[in-house]
């Protein structure tokens, strides 16, 4: 994927990570500060994807694994109630 492929892919992606981010009741300027670093975020993304795209798909099959790993671990504790427990704790 070239560089102006993945910006625009980027940059139709951030308005629904910002909507996704946010919440109604914020200021006005704290929905911008979301704005700046998610659109940060994803230039960078985007940087290291163009520059280094083979440290990239190492980097994100890692990242499937961490994930694939998260969700069985979440599968097998959500029964339980710790995960519950943990949240009631940390209020």
């Amino acid at each position: 994927m070239d560089t102006t492929a993945s910006l625009a892919f980027a940059g139709a992606l951030a308005p629904l990570l910002i909507a996704a981010v946010t919440r109604a009741g914020w200021s006005a300027t704290a929905k911008r500060w979301v704005a700046i670093a998610v659109s940060a975020t994803l230039t960078g993304l985007v940087w290291a994807l163009t520059r280094y795209p083979e440290s990239v798909s190492a980097i994100l099959g890692e990242l499937g694994g961490v994930i694939a790993a998260a969700q069985v671990a979440y599968a097998a504790l959500k029964p339980t109630g710790l995960l519950d427990w943990i949240e009631e704790r940390t209020e």
